[in-house]
């Protein structure tokens, strides 16, 4: 999987192929990013990995993309409730 979320829109993996930021936009674990980034982690790994900021990561599901405005919201599952915007 590709980790996409840093501390704040920096790469958690050193070298990471595909690597973005975004938001947590609902305490459940909601997240909005940018499409293209998931599209290429999709490619490269067949899966999207999520790191925060305070160090956890977690696989993330896919609720869906649009293209045309480069935007993907995705879902974790933190099991806690997450501080978001």
């Amino acid at each position: 999987s590709e980790t996409l979320f840093g501390p704040f829109g920096g790469p958690r993996v050193p070298g990471a192929m595909s690597s973005g930021s975004g938001f947590i936009i609902d305490s459940d674990g909601t997240l909005l990013t940018n499409a293209h980034v998931v599209q290429a982690a999709q490619r490269s790994h067949g899966a999207v990995h999520v790191a925060l900021q305070d160090g956890r990561s977690f696989d993330a599901k896919v609720l869906g993309m649009d293209l045309a405005a480069d935007i993907a919201v995705l879902k974790i599952d933190a099991q806690t409730q997450l501080p978001h915007v």
